[in-house]
């Protein structure tokens, strides 16, 4: 026998998933202000239930561990890199622009966003850390789609036909932010040496990767 429609039982239903969805958000912005203002070392799930003003054990029943909590805003920062990317390469007519535009995207994402950067990098730096079915997702569809790029640059043969794709987009990618922690931690002895400034000398590695995979 069918379950006749309740309309008020389905409203009830998805206001208290709102609610709950609500509350979600709220814990996940109370921990992105704790990482932005303290950073992770001194992250906490105490921390978290004080800002966010709710009961430890209520903070539980929304994520297991802080490292929970570090995943879903660590899949936050690589959806909104993803995004950036995606904008970025998207406004470049040329495919060899496009790579440069997913290397500066990068550098800028990193400037704007530092909290999201870093959670991409201490999540990836830290292989403990539980790689949840969403950040796999969303690591696949970054790679990608910087892999489609490459391999639209391949067939307009304005790359090097032997270039391993898959290596080169991974390496491409550790290069990159290799490039930008030694411009923040080594900004003088850079300068010293070359005579650049962060964003120059960034410049310079960009187009260094560009003209080394030209056909």
């Amino acid at each position: 026998m069918n379950q006749c429609f309740n309309p008020l039982k389905e409203s009830t239903q998805r206001k208290k998933e709102e609610a709950r969805q609500r509350k979600r958000r709220h814990i996940l912005d109370s921990a992105e202000h704790i990482i932005l203002q303290e950073g992770l070392s001194d992250f906490s799930m105490d921390a978290v239930s004080k800002k966010a003003e709710i009961a430890k054990g209520t903070l539980y029943l929304y994520f297991k561990s802080k490292e929970d909590i570090i995943a879903q805003l660590t899949n936050k920062a690589r959806e909104s890199l993803l995004e950036l990317f995606i904008q970025e390469a998207g406004k470049q007519p040329d495919v060899l622009d496009q790579i440069r535009a997913i290397l500066w995207g990068n550098f800028h994402f990193n400037k704007k966003k530092p909290i999201y950067n870093d959670l991409v990098a201490f999540y990836e730096a830290n292989l403990e850390q539980e790689n949840t079915e969403a950040l796999k997702v969303t690591g696949e569809k970054i790679h990608n789609f910087v892999l489609s790029i490459l391999q639209e640059a391949r067939r307009q043969k304005v790359i090097k036909p032997e270039l391993d794709l898959a290596t080169f987009s991974l390496t491409m990618w550790g290069m990159s932010v290799g490039i930008m922690q030694l411009t923040q931690t080594k900004a003088e002895l850079i300068e010293g040496f070359t005579g650049k400034k962060e964003e120059e000398f960034y410049h310079s590695y960009v187009e260094i990767v560009v003209n080394g995979i030209k056909a």
